[in-house]
């Protein structure tokens, strides 16, 4: 029970000391405007051909419930017609490496466009509600892992 719970954290860690401590503060943009829009270029330890985008995105803690980090990841992520990956495809910009390592400038043009798409139409519940029923079957019909077993605490 609930009940049952609290009370073995409470004498799990009653001995810890409160030390009143302020709670930490992050800026929000930690780079600042200096350090974005910044291309790196390496040599990769293998051969391996990658374009990597970064973003600074402002605290949405309030959000939380809403979850517009998985609605963006779900939508640039998803490689369905009419999908930005299924338009990269088609124009040879991914899978074939070759052809995109050369053209990341226009990849990287597509891939703000979508975005700015996406930024003028808004939000739409189907979109969300699709990504709701991925998430809750794979929590449904996840694979069963290896039990940990905890000896003491």
């Amino acid at each position: 029970s609930l009940d049952e719970l609290q009370s073995f954290v409470i004498k799990s860690f009653k001995e810890v000391q409160n030390k009143k401590l302020k709670k930490s503060k992050y800026p929000s943009d930690p780079y600042g405007e200096s350090k974005r829009k910044t291309i790196c270029y390496h040599v990769p330890v293998n051969e391996s051909r990658q374009l990597t985008i970064n973003w600074v995105i402002p605290n949405h803690r309030e959000l939380y419930y809403c979850k517009p980090e998985s609605y963006l990841s779900h939508l640039i992520g998803h490689q369905g017609d009419g999908s930005l990956s299924s338009y990269l495809k088609t124009l040879r910009l991914t899978i074939e490496l070759i052809a995109g390592e050369n053209q990341w400038e226009r990849v990287l043009y597509i891939v703000y466009q979508y975005l700015a798409m996406l930024r003028k139409e808004g939000p739409k519940e189907w979109i969300f509600n699709e990504g709701k029923n991925i998430n809750q079957m794979e929590f449904q019909f996840e694979e069963k892992g290896q039990s940990r077993y905890i000896d003491q605490v």
